[in-house]
């Protein structure tokens, strides 16, 4: 019933005990799909939620300093968050969150380039409006800038994940000619 919903891609964030379980029948193209346990047997209550929702409020979970959360650095945020709880309460952790968003149903706890899962979490945001850090709001030309620079950043990510098929002098030649585009862009940036 939920993806009947016209739509290009989705996020799924399932939080409850047991959430593990209900991988393979949510991971699809397109999809990103999140759960609190890495199984339906982790039955215990869950904490990742409350995490995951904190990390868009948090400055914190911006790993990558660009003013916005992706879906990844929220997953990574509550992820870490959920074993620092329950180091903290000296107590075995009994949910370990899993992400899954190319469709394979292999949800893995440390998305990377290596498995091949976190490149639609990466370039996945929830706001839409492009700001300066402040607050303050950008002009129509850089605007145009930043939705370019945020272009440029989906194309270095793809690049990453698709570095195991390429030879090393070309994928350092292409990482560098974005580079390159990326730092022109953000120069005419406010910072």
């Amino acid at each position: 019933m939920l993806y009947s919903i016209p739509a290009q891609r989705f996020v799924v964030i399932n939080a409850t005990n047991c959430s593990g379980g209900s991988i393979p029948a949510l991971s699809g193209n397109g999809k990103i799909v999140i759960t609190a346990t890495k199984s339906g047997m982790e039955k215990n209550q869950t904490h990742m939620g409350q995490y995951f929702i904190e990390a868009f409020k948090n400055k914190a979970a911006d790993s990558d300093k660009n003013g916005r959360v992706s879906i990844i650095e929220a997953f990574s945020y509550a992820s870490q968050k959920v074993e620092s709880y329950y180091g903290s309460e000296g107590n075995l952790q009994t949910e370990h969150s899993v992400l899954d968003d190319n469709g394979d149903a292999q949800a893995q706890s440390k998305p990377s380039p290596e498995n091949g899962e976190g490149f639609l979490a990466r370039t996945t945001f929830l706001d839409l409006e492009a700001t300066v850090s402040a607050g303050e709001k950008l002009t129509p030309e850089q605007q145009k800038l930043k939705l370019e620079a945020q272009e440029l950043e989906k194309q270095i990510e793809a690049l990453k994940y698709s570095k195991s098929r390429m030879a090393e002098a070309d994928y350092e030649k292409k990482l560098e000619d974005l580079l390159l585009k990326l730092a022109k862009i953000n120069a005419k940036l406010p910072q």
